[in-house]
């Protein structure tokens, strides 16, 4: 019953077996989530040199913790965040870094808020020396600077398209 809709239109598409399978469907999703979350807690912990047993407890903390299971079982979709931002983390781990930066894009895409991960990450990738034609910055920053005219065309682009989209769910959303 709102005007606008809090998410990405890409949860929408991710809920469709909501309308399809069955009501519970994205209830469901977002407890397996939760579940995925736990594991990347603990395979992050555990490849940081910690113990088993508080790597499991690390785990144990956010598997057993009633709000994000409350949340997720009444059918808030704050656990694709916590997964995509913890799968990005784990990808950085694994020095994976063009994927981790794909996934932590869709981490901020679902919502705002994780873009204040991104200082902390750039922080951590220069104390590493990571090599920059595996990273893909290299290459990315020689073709940013003489053509960043059409890095904003780009932009705008994108926002013109992004309010585009946001036009066509308002008006179906009304219909």
């Amino acid at each position: 019953m709102r005007d606008t809709y809090r998410y990405t239109p890409l949860l929408a598409w991710m809920l469709q077996p909501n309308i399809l399978v069955n009501i519970a469907f994205g209830k469901l999703l977002f407890i397996i989530l939760d579940i995925a979350t736990g594991y990347l807690i603990y395979s992050i912990t555990k490849a940081s040199n910690v113990s088993e047993k508080h790597a499991t407890i690390c785990a144990a903390l956010w598997l057993l913790n009633p709000l994000p299971m409350t949340v997720s079982s009444r059918g808030n979709a704050e656990s694709i965040m916590s997964f995509l931002v913890l799968w990005s983390l784990k990808l950085l781990q694994d020095m994976s870094v063009c994927a981790s930066g794909a996934v932590f894009a869709l981490a901020v895409h679902f919502k705002i808020y994780p873009v204040v991960y991104a200082l902390p990450i750039y922080m951590w990738l220069g104390d590493k020396n990571i090599d920059l034609k595996k990273a893909c910055w290299k290459d990315k920053i020689k073709f940013i600077l003489p053509n960043i005219n059409r890095i904003y065309f780009i932009a705008a682009a994108g926002l013109i398209m992004g309010g585009l989209t946001w036009l066509f769910y308002s008006w179906y959303e009304h219909c």
